[in-house]
């Protein structure tokens, strides 16, 4: 067989591979205080407020085609959202995390880099598993 030929028949090998892996979506929340962080209203709800942000978060990733699971992974220093906190956050990311079976709540060390380097390398392991 050529070298040609080779080449043909290993990018349709790869191609059968995908199709056999399951699809899914990644989103990636900087839900830190200095960046994006959830409604207060979801917050102050604790547990509940979790789930509820869970169920909305879905409901507007749903829009992906069928049969795609959807990832999600927040990521944030707990103890650096203080106030949040206070008012249900930790309860919050704990019910966010076990509402949805692919959804997380990460927690980070404390400064921006430290998220924006998780969300970095999440992206590259994502990309190029």
């Amino acid at each position: 067989m050529s070298v040609k030929g080779e080449d043909v028949s290993s990018k349709k090998y790869r191609r059968k591979e995908r199709q056999g892996r399951r699809p899914f979506v990644v989103a990636l929340i900087n839900a830190d205080a200095d960046g994006y962080m959830f409604y207060n209203n979801f917050i102050i709800k604790g547990a509940k407020g979790g789930e509820d942000a869970a169920d909305a978060l879905l409901a507007r990733l749903v829009g992906q085609p069928n049969k795609v699971d959807i990832l999600v992974k927040a990521f944030a220093n707990v103890s650096g959202l203080g106030a949040a906190l206070k008012r249900g956050g930790k309860a919050f990311a704990t019910s966010f995390s076990s509402h949805q079976a692919f959804f997380d709540f990460i927690n980070v060390r404390a400064g921006k880099e430290w998220v924006d380097f998780k969300v970095r390398n999440t992206i590259l392991v994502t990309l190029y598993s």
